[in-house]
Order: C-alpha cells, then structure tokens, then sequence
C-alpha cells in the first residue's frame, strides 16, 4: 500500500515522479492536475490503512487471528527487498528499458528532440554521454535511400 501511494524510497515513487516530471514538460496544466490525483490516491489509500489496519474489530472471528508465520514472511521479505530495490536504485531496471522507450517516442513524434533518458532526469548527468561504441546519430541533411 505504501508503494502504492508513491512513498519516496518505495518502487511507487520512482513511476510516479518520472511520469509526472515527463507529464510536466510535455503539459504542465495536465501534469498539475495528474499531481492532484496522485495526492487524492494517497489520501484514500492512508484512509483505508487506518480503517482496515486500524479500525475496531467488526467480526467477533477476526479476534483470533495470529499474526504473519514463517513461511509468510520468507514470502513477504524478497517482496519488500525488491520495492526497497526498485525505489533507492531504479537505475538497473531503467536502463534495460531505456532504449524501447527510446524507439517509441521516435515512433510516436516523429522529427520530435531525442527524449532525455531517465538517468539524466535523475541527477545522473552522465547518462547524457553516448555509450562507448554507440553510434553517432544520423544528421537531418543525411539523405536516406531512396533519395
């Protein structure tokens, strides 16, 4: 549920905040109003951890529950390892995906300014650099095959 909500340093924060930073260049007004959702999704999800999680019993048979038992938590603890994982370092899984996003947006605009990869947008100017035996980018005045 915390993940859910976006809590920074959980896998949730690292989605929201690229898509909503990329939501803001591409539209501000529609970015902003993005945010407002995100903010009353966290209000409604907090409101049903405390109803759930919190709240007074309503079943008498509840009251004997127990809590998690070792093979739950052995379940449970790779789980919250990887949402610790995505949300402190997400740089692995966004690399693996940074060049489909890449041929996607080209697809969707063409003739658009390359996109910013997501490293970049994440204090990691490095990632602007081409990767050794990258190859140069084709220049406007190349003319294609067919011409």
């Amino acid at each position: 549920t915390l993940a859910s909500i976006g809590l920074p340093g959980l896998s949730g924060f690292v989605g929201e905040f690229l898509i909503l930073l990329g939501a803001f260049r591409a539209a501000p007004v529609f970015a902003i109003l993005a945010a407002l959702g995100v903010v009353l999704g966290a209000v409604y999800m907090l409101w049903m951890v405390q109803r759930v999680f919190f709240g007074p019993l309503t079943r008498e048979e509840n009251r004997s529950l127990g809590d998690l038992c070792p093979r739950e938590w052995l379940l449970l603890l790779p789980l919250a390892a990887l949402m610790l994982w995505i949300g402190l370092y997400p740089r692995p899984f966004l690399g693996r995906i940074e060049g489909s996003v890449a041929a996607l947006l080209a697809s969707a605009r063409p003739g658009a300014a390359a996109p910013v990869p997501a490293a970049a947008l994440m204090g990691h100017p490095e990632a602007l650099a081409p990767a050794p035996g990258a190859l140069p980018a084709a220049s406007p005045s190349t003319p294609s095959r067919g011409e």
